[in-house]
């Protein structure tokens, strides 16, 4: 008995170390970025200091400050984000509603289409309205997609897909889109979702083609409920 007590204490002690680990490499990077901004900034504000033709200068190291600025917000909310991971209690959440809220915050001329059942229910972290934010916004800023379909179906497992007509991602590309720094802005917002989703046992992949993006997020069966007035 005590050979297994100290089998589960070691298990649980290695466990601990590995997240402790995983959790150090994601911040050193987060803190890398920002070291860098701070950087910029400092550089931008040297030249206007040193300059006699600060007219001349001035949108440049302007545009500097402020790209800067919104890489520092953005690793700060990155970073309050996940370090709650994973720590807040899984809930019910209904897919269907959290992309009703989403469709508020884009413009009419995107159209999305809702193709969820209104009482489809996934049992996740409630950081998960952050991944389908992320997703349609990834959509239309850097994918310039007019329309997004979400949808569901099921076999065996669930399987969410959000599909645009955008300019789509490059086959080299698909694997590299979910590691931390890849891309054009921050790099955080496809490694977070992963790790959200990691965090439910779910996953997440993106199949799409010339045509457009589509990411297709995989849920177990028993992450999933239809609502009923027994368990509203």
């Amino acid at each position: 008995m005590e050979n297994q007590e100290e089998r589960s204490v070691l298990e649980r002690n290695r466990l601990k170390e590995d997240e402790n680990e995983r959790i150090k490499n994601v911040l050193d990077v987060t803190w890398h970025d920002v070291r860098n901004s701070l950087s910029v900034i400092a550089m931008a504000v040297e030249i206007i200091q040193e300059t006699d033709d600060l007219e001349r200068i001035k949108s440049l190291a302007v545009n500097s400050i402020l790209s800067s600025q919104r890489a520092i917000s953005g690793a700060i909310e990155f970073t309050e984000n996940f370090l709650v991971l994973g720590n807040r209690k899984k809930c019910w959440n209904s897919i269907y509603e959290i992309i009703r809220r989403i469709t508020r915050q884009f413009p009419l001329e995107v159209k999305l289409s809702n193709n969820f059942p209104q009482k489809l229910e996934i049992c996740c972290d409630p950081l998960i309205e952050k991944v389908f934010y992320n997703l349609i916004e990834n959509a239309v800023q850097h994918g310039k997609a007019s329309s997004i379909e979400c949808s569901v179906e099921q076999k065996g497992d669930f399987v969410i897909s959000i599909k645009d007509n955008g300019s789509g991602i490059e086959e080299s590309q698909k694997e590299m889109i979910f590691k931390q720094g890849f891309g054009k802005n921050t790099g955080y917002g496809l490694f977070f979702c992963k790790e959200v989703i990691g965090q439910s046992d779910m996953t997440i992949k993106e199949v799409g083609d010339r045509r457009g993006a589509c990411f297709v997020i995989g849920v177990p069966e028993y992450r999933c409920r239809i609502r009923n007035e027994l368990n509203t």
